[in-house]
């Protein structure tokens, strides 16, 4: 019997529950709106600038050097298009999900650039929605794509850092 591929539609894509960015949306403007009910303010003012801003910078960092070696491999930067090839290379050393940890040091970063403790408690189930409703179909799928190749890259690369 052939194996099915993964498809949403008619296009060989993995099946994602929700673009990350939505996600990562979805609980900062919760967390803006609890803030607004109950404020949760954690740091000092320095701390915070400083923690934020160092987030925030690398969260652009990570995320310029992820999109620029999806572009150098010429493959869509969207989980909403087909992987044509599997990119190991830059980021991709060192973590499977330089993107998606760069929204989570984004959002991170934003926490702590407004002193708002329901965003940073939020992160939390963001990010474990985008470990398990993005990264894991995610990864199912390029498994089934590039197969030895990719478990090879599994086992020497871990999915966050």
């Amino acid at each position: 019997m052939a194996k099915k591929t993964p498809k949403t539609g008619d296009q060989d894509i993995p099946r994602v529950l929700a673009p990350p960015i939505y996600v990562y949306g979805v609980a900062l403007v919760a967390g803006l709106a609890l803030d607004t009910l109950w404020p949760l303010a954690l740091l000092p003012t320095p701390v915070q600038y400083l923690a934020g801003g160092i987030l925030v910078v690398g969260a652009i960092v990570l995320f310029s050097l992820t999109k620029r070696e999806f572009d150098r491999h010429s493959t869509p930067f969207s989980c909403y298009q087909t992987a044509q090839e599997l990119v190991t290379t830059g980021p991709f050393e060192y973590s499977r999900n330089p993107g998606y940890l760069a929204l989570a040091l984004l959002y991170l970063g934003s926490g702590f650039l407004l002193d708002n403790g329901w965003i940073l408690l939020l992160a939390i189930p963001a990010i474990a929605f985008v470990h398990y409703g993005v990264i894991a179909p995610e990864e199912k799928y390029l498994e089934f794509k590039f197969g030895k190749d990719y478990r090879a890259y599994k086992s020497r690369v871990r999915s966050w850092i």
